[in-house]
């Protein structure tokens, strides 16, 4: 996909359910009549978040505290271009796993924690800021860029596809 205007676009503030923090369940986000962009999601820490679709959902708004709070976020169902952004003030990460399907996605990770990132199929890029040194990041098919900025040791690995990996560490 691609951001088309053709099908317009779906603009949700904050999505806030962190009220029903201990509540285990799933919130769906489906994206298949219109494109979605929304400034942060915040779920409780047991809640899981679900992309569907064909459409391309936004949740990256850079600069803010985190943007995405979800026990997990599983869009492997969609093939839109997910655009998501973790980044939290305190330096906790606020989500563990992110699997995203075969759009060409778009990831930014800056929040200490371990996290497990599998970009599925699609020309994906994931950028890591800041991430614990057992976190494991997954290209997945395509011709991926892993950009890994000042980070502790992880494991970044490309997938099928012709990959490019810059860093901003010295690699010995």
């Amino acid at each position: 996909n691609g951001a088309s205007a053709a099908v317009g676009t779906i603009l949700l503030a904050n999505f806030d359910a962190a009220a029903a923090a201990t509540t285990v369940g799933n919130v769906t986000i489906e994206a298949s009549i219109a494109n979605v962009d929304a400034t942060g999601v915040t779920l409780g820490a047991k809640q899981n978040l679900i992309i569907t679709g064909d459409e391309d959902v936004n949740l990256a708004d850079r600069g803010t505290a985190e943007t995405v709070t979800a026990d997990s976020v599983n869009a492997a169902g969609s093939s839109g271009i997910i655009t998501i952004n973790v980044e939290d003030a305190s330096g906790a990460a606020t989500v563990d796993t992110i699997t995203t399907g075969s759009g060409n996605d778009l990831m930014t990770i800056d929040a200490t924690g371990i996290m497990t990132v599998d970009a599925g199929a699609g020309n994906d890029t994931i950028t890591i800021e800041d991430a614990d040194g057992t976190s494991t990041f997954n290209g997945g098919d395509g011709n991926d860029t892993i950009d890994v900025d000042e980070v502790a040791q992880v494991v970044a690995l490309g997938g099928a596809g012709n990959d490019n990996f810059t860093t901003a560490v010295n690699i010995g």
